[in-house]
């Protein structure tokens, strides 16, 4: 789930809502984009019929906002 951290503390308070169309894109560990979506309006993702392996996502911000580590 991507939400706004409004107390800046990694976690995600009752009070805190997700975010809605953030851009999330999926790679392999080889660094080949495999598909991208956008959060849902709860701020959360998935991705369909991807094959088992090694991967690893790209969030895109929006202007203006920041990406910050999950405690």
């Amino acid at each position: 789930s991507i939400w706004l951290d409004t107390n800046n503390n990694g976690q995600q308070d009752n009070s805190e809502v997700g975010v809605p169309g953030i851009t999330i894109q999926l790679f392999t560990s080889t660094n080949i984009l495999v598909a991208e979506t956008k959060t849902d309006n709860l701020g959360t993702y998935n991705f369909n019929n991807i094959a088992a392996g090694s991967y690893y996502v790209r969030l895109i911000p929006r202007s203006g906002y920041s990406l910050t580590a999950q405690d």
